[in-house]
């Protein structure tokens, strides 16, 4: 019995896990294909061909799915794509089972990192399995595309796992595997750049010797591996750079006060946001207070740190302690989200998604705040004997939440009306239902859901375009020219909008503004379908030029 007691013990965290993934997301991975993945797989021709593998690696992320070009290139999702299409099919079931497993594989390792860095094998397996159900996980791991994000972390928890600490040995080879796991990361997708400031982080609070040459001297190791990313990319073509980058100082602080907050929110209080919420910054004062916030949170860790409260107090190596975990995964949460700063105002909404590896981070601090605190006796005595109770209910709890939010993806109806009761004024999630019953129910259903976003929000290009789009389906081309009007001057650069004024044009009887739009359209795509139809029917020798 004992023998057993031991091996129970040893295996309760993966026997614990695959139970609870299986509960929770097991009776959710059939159903229909959703968001991005109806562009990016599901009608993705290249993944099923024997050779589309060296066609999806040579192109950007949407490029490759016939769409587009993008600044995203992420070739290792991609090829896990195609090797699951070609052995299982097109099969979301399958896909969705794959991303389960990355989700689990993730979670195993972010416990073996904390046991790494000298937590209990309770206190990280407890840590890791309420992370492992906490609700924000489900978008990533039900969405296909979210796979992503799974691989990266992946990527960047092997690279913390491997990066040498002061007892190890075989540094060199460490460091070796620790910056081709950071490529690794780099290559699933671009958030992840920013990884090896966190291993500039680790190794200044692994130690009081952090500030060795020597040990400076291994960053060069991630770094190089990044650039090797950095060329690959340039070699295919895909360029790396973000409007947003322009932004100025005091709109990048605002909008990282902004996505800070929100994470907090939803990670403190075990919530899922709406997949489709818009994205709005803070109001400056906000904003003010939120930043002071985090700069008084990572500047009590350094001071304790420093003083060696609980951690380092010697001119002797040592261990950290839960201080220096606690800032660790502070700055790990802070520098997870700090990407975001130049994507999220321009795709215009949060996503859950964006919350997985920076959660690990914040999770490790907590636990190590929550484990340097000194208790009163009373209290101290008493822990031992709720936690049995305590923790099992708390992971439970969380277990039945993202169950819930699991069965929202089985088809994108569900997922966007969900959405759409939670924030009925939502310009994205008015634009996502509509986007969803049009297959459903048609144009004429959904029609006033893209004329509501336009109202709510009326810079919202895609929502006017949709709107345009309807209009012309239904055959009410005057009452299309606004909308096509306005979609056009907001999204010059998308060839959807010129298509759609181009045919307005032409059925109100305006030929040469219609042509002229149509070759703008195959100018800024060649390949868009219906502008390509639309030129063989007006039998018109319509070569792509220049707009």
């Amino acid at each position: 019995m004992g023998t057993l007691g031991r091996w129970g013990r040893a295996h309760f965290h993966p026997i614990a896990l695959a139970l609870l993934l299986a509960l929770v997301f097991g009776p959710h991975l059939r159903g229909e294909w959703v968001w991005d993945d109806v562009y990016l797989i599901e009608q993705n021709r290249h993944l099923e061909e024997v050779g589309g593998l060296a066609f999806l690696l040579s192109h950007d992320l949407w490029g490759g799915a016939g769409q587009a070009a993008s600044d995203l290139y992420h070739p290792i999702p991609v090829a896990l794509l195609w090797a699951v299409t070609r052995l299982a099919g097109r099969s979301l079931f399958a896909l969705r089972l794959v991303n389960v497993l990355l989700h689990g594989a993730a979670n195993l390792l972010f416990a073996a990192w904390l046991r790494r860095w000298g937590f209990s094998a309770r206190a990280a397996t407890w840590t890791a399995l309420l992370l492992a159900v906490h609700p924000l996980v489900t978008e990533p791991v039900m969405w296909i595309t979210g796979s992503h994000d799974l691989l990266a972390t992946l990527g960047c928890l092997t690279a913390l796992l491997l990066w040498p600490r002061s007892q190890d040995a075989n540094p060199v080879a460490r460091v070796l595997l620790s910056s081709m796991a950071t490529a690794w990361a780099a290559l699933c997708k671009e958030a992840y750049f920013v990884f090896p400031l966190l291993l500039v982080l680790a190794a200044l609070v692994d130690d009081a010797d952090a500030r060795r040459p020597v040990r400076i001297a291994r960053l060069a190791g991630p770094w190089a591996a990044l650039g090797v990313v950095l060329a690959i990319r340039r070699w295919v073509g895909v360029p790396t750079h973000s409007a947003e980058l322009g932004a100025s100082i005091g709109s990048h602080l605002t909008t990282f006060a902004t996505i800070a907050f929100h994470y907090l929110e939803h990670a403190a209080t075990f919530t899922n946001a709406p997949t489709t919420e818009s994205f709005r910054r803070l109001a400056p004062w906000e904003a003010g207070l939120v930043l002071a916030g985090l700069a008084a949170v990572t500047v009590l860790f350094i001071v304790r740190l420093r003083r060696g409260v609980i951690g380092v107090a010697s001119r002797a190596p040592k261990t950290s302690g839960p201080t220096g975990v606690a800032l660790l995964g502070w700055g790990w949460f802070l520098l997870g989200l700090a990407p975001h700063m130049v994507s999220l105002p321009i795709i215009g909404m949060y996503g859950n998604r964006y919350a997985y590896f920076p959660m690990m981070g914040l999770a490790a601090s907590l636990l190590g705040v929550g484990l340097g605190l000194h208790l009163p006796g009373r209290l101290a005595a008493l822990l031992p004997r709720i936690a049995p109770v305590l923790l099992p209910a708390v992971v439970g709890l969380a277990a039945l939440f993202t169950a819930g939010e699991a069965s929202l993806w089985r088809d994108e109806p569900t997922l966007f009306g969900a959405d759409l009761r939670s924030d009925p004024q939502d310009a994205r999630a008015l634009y996502h239902y509509g986007h969803a019953i049009v297959g459903r129910d048609g144009c004429a259903e959904a029609l006033p859901y893209f004329e509501s976003a336009t109202r709510n929000e009326p810079s919202y290009g895609r929502a006017w375009h949709n709107a345009a789009g309807c209009l012309v389906n239904l055959g009410r081309y005057r009452e299309a020219l606004p909308a096509a009007l306005t979609a056009w001057k907001l999204q010059p650069n998308d060839a959807g909008a010129a298509y759609n004024l181009a045919v307005v044009e032409l059925a109100t009887g305006h030929p040469e503004q219609g042509v002229s739009l149509l070759q703008a359209a195959l100018h800024i795509d060649p390949q868009h379908a219906g502008a390509r139809r639309l030129a063989e029917q007006l039998a018109t020798p319509v070569a792509p030029s220049s707009p």
